[in-house]
């Protein structure tokens, strides 16, 4: 597995937000109507992602990092758009780039932040650690509630990416993604799914 960066040349965004797809079970309601409804722990991160239209110079640059995901094989590396995570419009005093305060096992659903963007970062604004995405529910000055759990467990000085989080995904079939040039003049948007990888 190599992981394949998003190319700088190629202007892509989120249609709406990402979305944690959960997974539940029932065995269906008793004899009393009652139904109990079991759910997984983890969360995937689904997405579904449109390019910007594709000219001349940039449809070759498409085609070429399409080629190399070859398919499902090849996860790529995805910047989410963060711009309403912090009170704030302008320079962020520390970058947007805070760090892990107390060590935290995976599974854990609190962590403490440390830094302008950690103790300030607003609830729905995502962060991620090692490209893992983490959606915030709730902070008390750096004490940060989120979901999904901890994928794996981070320690005391591990940067937290508050400003263009990212996250690893992996196309959603193998034949998405596919761009069809007008005369190789240009290129319609290509729209296509993408799901969460685990895989380190």
């Amino acid at each position: 597995m190599t992981v394949i960066d998003w190319p700088l040349d190629i202007n892509g965004r989120i249609e709406g937000s990402p979305f944690l797809s959960m997974t539940s079970v029932t065995a269906g309601p008793g004899l009393d109507g009652d139904e109990q409804i079991v759910g997984r722990e983890n969360g995937v991160w689904e997405v579904k992602i449109t390019t910007g239209k594709l000219i001349r110079e940039t449809i070759p640059v498409w085609r070429a990092f399409i080629h190399s995901l070859r398919g499902r094989q090849n996860p790529f590396r995805f910047k989410v758009w963060n711009s309403f995570a912090l009170p704030i419009s302008g320079p962020i005093p520390d970058g947007g780039i805070c760090i892990v305060a107390a060590d935290a096992p995976a599974g854990s659903t609190i962590i403490n932040l440390s830094g302008y963007s950690g103790e300030n970062i607003n609830p729905g604004g995502y962060f991620s650690i090692n490209d893992f995405l983490y959606e915030v529910q709730s902070n008390a000055s750096g004490v940060v509630s989120f979901l999904p759990p901890l994928r794996m467990s981070v320690a005391v000085g591990d940067e937290v990416k508050i400003s263009g989080p990212t996250i690893l995904l992996r196309l959603s079939n193998d034949s998405d993604g596919r761009a069809y040039p007008t005369g190789m003049r240009y290129a319609a948007p290509v729209t296509f799914t993408a799901k969460e990888v685990f895989q380190r």
